[in-house]
């Protein structure tokens, strides 16, 4: 199946209609594709490989990537790729793989492709797959795997802004936001706790902001009750299925998505401070790109104005 990078979201938080979709096509297409079979042909010059492939709606087509870097990824592979169509004569076309990414298998290939032709940035739903493909320890990664099974959930999470007017507000900011808290975490929470507390650690800072699919609603009385408090129940069902095999998991889950990142005192696990950290450095890096996005390169200090405060920000000039 082939779809274009997607839609903006209305509002910046509603979905478009497919014929809205339609009509937001990119010069370049993109398609979420299974690989079938590949052929690799070298010559003195080039090596160019011919991939065939087949879409969830069982459409069989060649795609050509020449002189590639990276190995030849695994026949049964499940691939989004993005792709240069030149037409050759009337009735066909050569289609060049310009980008490619193998998916981590954690879904059946429809809904991956629903999140694909909902996703506002390819590459960070991209991102999310990779990182939940990348825990070990297997009953937080099917908490998480469970969690955006769920479409109502997982579409929202992938398409609205993290703010209004504040940072990474803009179609897909909610992602970009979680998933740089995640990422950003890793490193550090992995070589100073042990497995299973580092990444109950990394689905806190992934998924603390989750209940924003709710608050971000404009126009809706949910906007009176704090965000943490949605995530906590929309992670509540599934926290309790992790209790019966890990009670003392889903207690330290809960502890770390309920703690205040206002507070002062020191947290009962150190995990959270990166998680408060990393969210801070997030929220600075977004608010700071914005203070600037309208002035000149040589402005070495710019500041924001949100409905609730002004905030100043300087930047290097030179290097």
């Amino acid at each position: 199946m082939r779809f274009t990078k997607k839609y903006r979201a209305k509002d910046n938080n509603t979905q478009l209609s497919t014929a809205e979709i339609q009509e937001k096509k990119l010069e370049n297409e993109t398609m979420l594709c299974q690989l079938e079979s590949i052929t690799t042909m070298q010559t003195l010059d080039s090596v160019t490989s011919v991939l065939i492939v087949r879409t969830s709606a069982g459409m069989e087509c060649s795609l050509k990537r020449t002189n590639e870097i990276e190995a030849a990824p695994a026949v049964g592979s499940i691939l989004f790729v993005e792709l240069d169509s030149q037409e050759t004569d009337a009735s066909s076309k050569v289609l060049s793989i310009l980008d490619m990414k193998v998916i981590a298998p954690l879904y059946e290939l429809p809904y991956l492709e629903l999140l694909f032709e909902n996703a506002t940035n390819h590459k960070d739903l991209v991102r999310l797959l990779d990182f939940i493909n990348r825990l070990h320890d297997k009953r937080i990664k099917q908490l998480l795997i469970e969690l955006f099974k769920d479409a109502d959930i997982a579409i929202p999470f992938i398409t609205f802004p993290a703010s209004h007017n504040h940072h990474h507000s803009y179609a897909g900011g909610l992602l970009a936001h979680s998933i740089e808290c995640a990422e950003w975490t890793e490193n550090t929470a992995y070589s100073a706790m042990t497995t299973c507390e580092a990444e109950l650690t990394l689905i806190t800072a992934l998924l603390h902001d989750i209940g924003k699919i709710k608050t971000m609603e404009r126009n809706s009385t949910r906007q009176l009750v704090p965000h943490e408090t949605f995530s906590l129940l929309l992670l509540e069902p599934l926290i309790t299925k992790l209790q019966i095999q890990w009670e003392q998991g889903a207690d330290v889950l809960r502890a770390m998505l309920s703690f205040s990142m206002t507070s002062t005192q020191f947290p009962q696990f150190p995990g959270i401070l990166l998680v408060k950290m990393a969210d801070q450095f997030s929220t600075s890096i977004s608010a700071r790109k914005m203070a600037f996005q309208d002035v000149p390169d040589y402005f070495y200090f710019s500041r924001l104005k949100t409905s609730t405060a002004t905030q100043f920000f300087n930047r290097l000039t030179v290097s």
